[in-house]
């Protein structure tokens, strides 16, 4: 795989007809994005696409390990997510949408601010849990959970390492977030430091993308003798068998 345009127009010169399927990231990369994917699915004309969202893997991937680890009792953490780029801004959706109090820190605090607003807006009315400019990392108790999804900057220092709880949980979510001295002081405190890549799923997510392709094929409404079979929620007609 490659995020470079030139290396990938070759790739696709050599590739289109020989490999049965290609897959595209169609997140918004700045080499990637916009009119160039545009132009690099049109150069597919004999292999299927496929199109993947690493960064939904990713975000998914950390609320589901987080529930796994804690359960119900996740709404009881104090948790703070660092960088609130594409990554930390659908993590902190997620967590809302579960009921938690989430904390949030970007170094433009007004983007941070209006980036809580937005999370709030789009959550169900009946959901207790709420996204909160964290203004300063200092403020109120320890945090429980860390989770830094900062991109090619540290997002956390030795100097924040004492503002997590003893015993929480900081996950390195983004590209060079943790400094080793921070690393080393959380783990001689009894912190964990995880690490979250979208990577080892992407197999498994291929996976599911051709599974749903080979559901499609199977999907609508077709005849038996003189009944009508309706699959994979199309609307049927009186008498049709679903």
């Amino acid at each position: 795989g490659t995020h470079d345009g030139e290396a990938a127009r070759r790739l696709l010169a050599r590739l289109d007809g020989v490999a049965p399927y290609i897959a595209l990231d169609c997140e918004m990369k700045a080499s990637l994005g916009g009119q160039a994917l545009l132009d690099l699915q049109r150069m597919i004309r004999r292999s299927a696409v496929l199109y993947l969202k690493p960064n939904d893997l990713t975000a998914d991937g950390v609320v589901v390990r987080l529930l796994d680890e804690f359960g119900p009792g996740l709404r009881a953490k104090r948790i703070l997510i660092v960088g609130l780029g594409n990554v930390g801004t659908k993590i902190a959706q997620r967590l809302v949408e579960t009921g938690c109090q989430v904390w949030c820190h970007r170094r433009n605090g007004e983007a941070a601010r209006e980036i809580c607003r937005t999370v709030n807006l789009l959550k169900p009315d009946a959901c207790p849990g709420e996204a909160r400019p964290a203004a300063s990392l200092e403020d109120g108790p320890a945090w429980e959970v860390v989770l830094v999804c900062t991109r090619g900057t540290v997002g956390l220092t030795p100097a924040m390492a004492p503002r997590v709880a003893p015993h929480g949980l900081v996950m390195d979510v983004g590209i060079g977030t943790l400094d080793p001295g921070a690393v080393s002081l959380l783990m001689k405190a009894g912190g964990r430091v995880e690490r979250c890549d979208s990577a080892a799923a992407l197999l498994g997510h291929l996976e599911l993308a051709l599974a749903v392709r080979d559901q499609r094929a199977r999907m609508g409404r077709k005849g038996l003798g003189e009944i009508a079979m309706v699959s994979g929620g199309c609307l049927g007609g009186a008498g049709d068998v679903v």
